[in-house]
């Protein structure tokens, strides 16, 4: 078998695995929206019809998508079925009829698009991110079989429901991580799924745009009737209200809005990621306007819309991408464009300085307020990066974790600043490259670059010396003042923001193909504009390379951070403390804590403790049997102890002491087990019980004596 055959086989092997692995989760997901309590009627069966249309049409169900991504925070205030996922579940359904689709049809995607290879890369990095987190994780919290029922239950009914605590480390178990790795994987996964569904139809492409564009304004105006968000600056910081709560009226408020410093985010309730949404969509209005479009009226009302919006934002980072990015475009047109072309684009360009000077001008005190504060907290943000990236550059510190580990990296002086200004030590990095960076390391940050620089590359590379595209330009232009936000802030992280972010690149990689089939032929190109096809064996080799890279890294990071663990303050199978009432008669301190263990649990104590005292109970005289607990110390036998009635029992377990070893471990597996419901009807308590564990009190090797109590109180 030849190298290229070998490599082909392989490539076939992975493919079809990985689509298959990807298929089963996103359908698992995608049903998890029907088990939320939060859910809707409604969301339930446009969830379920979307889906069916993606299966059937596929470019229908896009079109749905793309005009109701934005819409999420909407729906749910609407709806009241906060905090369901929304646009999530949307995209979820979408992608599932799609993939199924393919499946089933046997399709096989002959798209050789540049841009792909490094999205596949960028996918195994933060897939490869969440699995290091996922098996670091399972030391903090359970048994791997307890722990891996959790995981599923996550995805399959609890997707949908209240984000916990970031840190993976804190009880009960958060996965707001795997929620993050689900938008980013998804978000790349509509990338590539819209560039294929488009293809090469023209058609196709405004359509998809002239829906993006209407989703938009349904969300900024609909945000607007069912209570517009705000920032108001206090000396105090930030704080959010709503118009609903303004007892001026709407024309007042409206108009005071317009000439005060307060800043509108009308349908996300972040300003600056309303910022970056709007923009893009702008660029894209912009850019459908033709003389013939069927779609004018469309695209003139979404960017007087968007554009109205981002006034009242006062998004300083949008505001200056939309003034560079469509100035350096329309400053290009005037040099290179013809006296009709270079009158409009003068007309253009006019317009919007005006816009730019009339915010200066009336938002003056929005646009320009607290920069002294916000200069200090852009640096001290980007040395706490730094420093976080240094600490992991190949491989990053984790999909999601810049938040919760802000605070460690952070100095004195930027925690009192962010607890002053935003009532939290903790942030995100406020620069989406640089959260990238630290997150993903510098693999993620290259594959994330390139995947955003290729298809940017190719356009730039046709509007140059293609047939002075508009369309492709105005997309083109949405995207780079889009990213020129992400300096400043993290809108990706934002369903309702990037998931149209995502469509508008797959739309413009489409648009790109477009061009090169017909310039294809064009000697005036430069020849690297002529192979925007690229090399399908090339991409397909680094792809493949990319895998065994990721999967090494993703093992190697694992291992070091799961060994790196205080297993001490750790254990396993049991519910929450609880203190003991007056009734019962304790042989140790009073007020102590006990807690009830499953039918199987587990401590590890410090390396140095030669033995410890257990106070064990049964509930023998509620439960109606007695209790066998089988102990055992670092996998040896130690004793079983019988316990036929309510009172407590002692028991004094020996340790080996090991100075090979860096902890002891010991397990109590009880027998058996019993549940309160099922012996007394009218309780609620559901648990499987086993016994319950007093504060355990331990000896080292000195004989000092130590206290084994909640490690999390």
């Amino acid at each position: 078998m030849t190298a290229a055959a070998a490599v082909q086989s392989l490539w076939k092997s992975i493919t079809l695995i990985g689509r298959a692995v990807l298929l089963v989760i996103i359908c698992i997901l995608a049903q998890s929206i029907l088990w939320s309590p939060d859910t809707s009627i409604i969301l339930t069966v446009f969830a379920v019809g979307l889906g069916l249309t993606s299966f059937w049409k596929p470019e229908y169900g896009l079109l749905a998508v793309a005009a109701i991504a934005p819409l999420g925070v909407v729906l749910n205030r609407v709806l009241d079925t906060d905090p369901v996922r929304t646009s999530e579940g949307f995209v979820l359904a979408f992608l599932a009829g799609v993939m199924l689709r393919r499946i089933v049809s046997k399709q096989t995607s002959h798209n050789n698009s540049p841009t792909h290879p490094w999205l596949y890369c960028l996918l195994l990095v933060v897939v490869g991110s969440c699995m290091a987190q996922l098996l670091t994780q399972q030391v903090w919290q359970n048994y791997p079989t307890t722990f891996i029922e959790q995981v599923f239950s996550y995805l399959a009914t609890g997707y949908h429901g209240p984000v916990g605590d970031f840190r993976i480390w804190t009880r009960p178990a958060s996965f707001e991580y795997i929620a993050t790795t689900i938008l980013f994987v998804t978000g790349i996964l509509l990338a590539v799924v819209t560039e294929n569904t488009i293809g090469r139809h023209q058609q196709a492409a405004r359509r998809l745009a002239a829906a993006m564009v209407l989703g938009a304004s349904v969300a900024v105006l609909s945000g607007a009737i069912f209570g517009i968000q705000f920032f108001e600056t206090t000396t105090d910081g930030f704080a959010e209200a709503s118009l609903d709560s303004r007892e001026d009226g709407i024309t007042r408020t409206f108009m005071s809005m317009v000439t005060s410093d307060n800043r509108w985010a009308s349908f996300t309730g972040k300003v600056s990621s309303a910022g970056s949404f709007l923009v893009l969509i702008i660029g894209i209005a912009v850019g459908g306007i033709t003389r013939h479009s069927r779609y004018s009226a469309l695209w003139i009302t979404g960017a007087v819309v968007a554009t109205a919006m981002l006034f009242l934002s006062g998004s300083r980072a949008a505001l200056g991408a939309a003034l560079a990015t469509l100035a350096t475009l329309y400053g290009y047109q005037l040099i290179t464009s013809g006296t009709g072309q270079r009158k409009r684009a003068a007309w253009s360009a006019l317009g919007i300085a005006v816009l730019i000077g009339a915010t200066i001008v009336f938002r003056w005190e929005a646009v320009t307020n607290y920069i002294p504060t916000v200069l200090q907290h852009r640096w001290e943000l980007m040395l706490t990066a730094t420093r976080m990236a240094v600490s992991e550059p190949l491989f990053g510190v984790g999909i999601n974790q810049f938040y919760p580990l802000s605070e460690q990296f952070s100095s004195a002086e930027f925690l009192i600043l962010n607890n002053s200004t935003y009532l939290d030590a903790r942030t995100n990095a406020h620069n989406y490259f640089l959260q990238v960076a630290t997150e993903l390391g510098i693999l993620g940050l290259i594959a994330f670059v390139m995947s955003l620089y290729t298809p940017l590359r190719a356009s730039w590379t046709h509007i140059r010396f293609g047939r002075n595209d508009r369309f492709l330009a105005g997309i083109f232009a949405g995207i780079v003042c889009f990213l020129l936000t992400c300096l400043t802030g993290q809108p990706l992280i934002i369903a309702i923001v990037a998931y149209p972010f995502w469509i508008a690149l797959g739309l413009l990689g489409a648009l790109n193909n477009m061009a090169s089939q017909t310039q294809h032929s064009d000697e005036s190109l430069p020849l690297s504009s002529q192979r925007t096809l690229g090399n399908a064996r090339t991409a397909r080799v680094a792809v493949i390379a990319g895998l065994l890279i990721v999967m090494a890294l993703t093992l190697a990071k694992a291992t070091r951070d799961r060994n790196d663990i205080d297993l001490t303050r750790i254990d396993y199978g049991f519910y929450d403390w609880e203190t003991v009432d007056g009734l019962v008669s304790v042989p140790f301190r009073v007020g102590a804590e006990y807690r009830w263990s499953q039918g199987r649990a587990t401590i590890f104590l410090p390396q140095d403790t030669d033995q410890i005292t257990v106070p064990l109970r049964a509930a023998a005289g509620f439960s109606g049997h007695a209790a066998t607990v089988n102990i055992q110390a670092n996998g040896r036998q130690i004793n079983a102890i019988v316990l036929g009635n309510d009172l407590w029992h002692q028991a004094v377990i020996p340790l080996l002491t090991d100075d090979h070893r860096d902890f002891n471990r010991v397990d109590f597996n009880i027998t058996p087990t019993w549940m309160p419901f099922a012996v007394d009807p009218n309780s609620n308590d559901r648990r499987q019980l086993g016994v319950m564990i007093g504060e355990i009190t331990g000896r080292n090797r000195t004989g000092e004596q130590v206290l084994i109590s909640d490690p999390f109180p």
